[in-house]
């Protein structure tokens, strides 16, 4: 797996995000942290934090959705 098409697949289901993740934080310290970030939160939180951390960047994670057609 690897670019775009893996992130649209893990969204889409193909792959189990946990196991994905988990196999990028090895070589990514920036996904190691968000990891830990959501260790024992629920989805409403989770999703306040993925927002949060998407707004930081400039990205609007519902018009992201949109283009992926999801």
């Amino acid at each position: 797996m690897n670019g775009i098409m893996d992130l649209i697949g893990l969204i889409r289901g193909a792959y189990n995000p946990q196991q994905y993740l988990q196999q990028q934080a090895q070589n990514n310290p920036v996904i190691a942290m968000a990891l830990k970030m959501t260790q024992g939160k629920g989805d409403a939180q989770i999703m306040e934090i993925a927002n949060n951390l998407a707004r930081e960047k400039g990205v609007n994670l519902a018009d992201f959705r949109k283009e992926l057609g999801l």
